[in-house]
Order: structure tokens, then sequence, then C-alpha cells
């Protein structure tokens, strides 16, 4: 269904070329191979489960990180400064390369050949998913925080602010951040009390 969703949003872009169109691109193909294989390790347990695990995280890699580098791709528009917009994508790539790396090698390590399972004894696991979420869901909010900072601003400055218009469209960007710092929320909660199975749609939902 999100995948859907997403789907239709090209048929609103002008045009199919660009960072923006090509980044969301790989979020909706990341997002699509997550929850596939969300399904098939519940469902479908017969199913190797290295093959699984190693296409989670694919997925899972280039639907977080690659959520984060479609927000920052559209900061330009309200923010002109070069250090800011270089200091967030180098935040991006650094947790991607910090965070994605080590979750895939435990989530892997977890293999158990003679079972076909994930060994439940393997702790780091565990232990790096948690960091992982905690860790994405908190660079998640930064960027909208200062698109919402960035837009008050420039209203400011322009001094039509005090249109009622503008006013709630700065008030439907406020709802609309607290709505992603509720969904994060939501997901850590889940991911530490070891729900895997309603965390992991949650993971899901925070693309959109």
């Amino acid at each position: 269904h999100r995948t859907c969703s997403y789907r239709l949003f090209f048929f609103k872009l002008k045009r199919w070329k660009g960072r923006y169109f090509w980044v969301l691109l790989v979020v909706t193909t990341g997002c699509f191979i997550f929850e596939l294989f969300v399904f098939l390790q519940t469902w479908a347990p017969s199913i190797n489960i290295f093959v699984n695990s190693t296409l989670l995280c694919v997925g899972w890699s280039a639907m977080v990180t690659g959520q984060s580098v479609v927000l920052w791709s559209r900061l330009h528009l309200v923010s002109r400064s070069p250090w800011k917009l270089n200091a967030i994508l180098c935040m991006i790539i650094i947790n991607g390369v910090c965070l994605h790396i080590p979750h895939t090698a435990f989530s892997i390590a977890t293999y158990d050949g003679k079972t076909n399972s994930m060994n439940p004894t393997y702790k780091p696991f565990e232990t790096m998913e948690k960091v992982s979420i905690a860790m994405f869901t908190s660079q998640e909010p930064i960027i909208p925080l200062i698109y919402l900072y960035e837009t008050v601003r420039i209203l400011h400055a322009s001094e039509i602010v005090q249109k009622q218009s503008k006013r709630r469209s700065i008030q439907l960007l406020f709802l609309a951040n607290l709505t992603i710092i509720s969904i994060d929320i939501t997901t850590i909660a889940l991911e530490f009390s070891a729900l895997w199975g309603s965390g992991a749609p949650s993971k899901a939902s925070d693309t959109l």
C-alpha cells in the first residue's frame, strides 16, 4: 500500500529526472523490499533466512537513509547556507555508514544454517537493532525541524506571516512534524519492547 502510494506520487511530478526523483525511487523500492521480506519472514518461514535477512537489510538501508536524503534534497528551497546543507548531508552519510554496515553484519551473523532460523541467543544484533532505531529516529526530525525554522524565518523576513493563510500553513507544518515525532516515539517504544512484528511496519510508516 505504501509503495503504491509512492508510485502514484510520481504522476504528480512534472519531471521524472533529477536528484529528488531518483532518490525517491530508491526509497520506494527499498520500502517495497523491506515490507515484502518482513511479510515473508513472518508468514513464510521456510524461505532461506540468509537471503531474507540480507534483502531486509538492503531494503531497510535504502528506505531509511534514502528518506533522509529525500528531505535533504528539498532543503535548499528554504536554506541557502552551504555549510548547513553540507553538514546535514555529512550527518546522513556518517550515520548511514556507521549504522547500516554493522547492522547488516550482525543481522547476517544471526543466521543459523542448521535450523534455517535466526539465533535467538545472539545478543549483538538485538543491541545493534535498538541503537540503529534510536539513532535514525533521532536524526529524522532534525531536517523537517530545520525546514520549519527556515520557513518561519523567511515568512517573518517577508512580513507575510501575519496573513491568516500563512499562519495556517505554519500550523500545518508544526502538526506534520509533531506527527512524525509521535510515530518515531512509537517505533522506539515497540522496538525496545521487543514487539518486532509490530515495530517493523512502523519503521516503514516513518517514510511517509
